[in-house]
């Protein structure tokens, strides 16, 4: 699979869960924070990490701000992909990230 492929599909993934494309990444705002996801290509292999950033606060987020956050490299809280669901992001050449993605 190739990695503007990937992309797709994975934001089809998150828009199904309520989050919208936003600079690059996926967002939901919350009553109390947004949420930020977005695909870190690696510079040592063929895979993406990907980056959850959690900001507190009321919400209400301009579009500039909204930006800002998107593009950050942490949030309040920040995250990386639960250790299970690593294979999904990784051997993008290998056909192993469909079936992690759909199951």
């Amino acid at each position: 699979m190739e990695s503007n492929d990937f992309k797709s599909l994975f934001g089809s993934v998150a828009k199904d869960y309520g989050f919208r494309e936003v600079h690059g990444g996926w967002c939901v705002e919350l009553i109390s924070a947004l949420v930020a996801l977005n695909l870190q290509r690696s510079n040592y292999g063929n895979y993406f990490e990907l980056n959850i950033k959690v900001f507190l606060g009321d919400g209400g987020h301009s579009a500039d701000d909204l930006k800002k956050k998107i593009k950050s490299m942490t949030g309040d809280i920040f995250r990386r992909q639960p250790e299970e669901c690593r294979p999904a992001f990784g051997n993008l050449g290998s056909g192993l990230v469909l079936p992690y993605l759909l199951d």
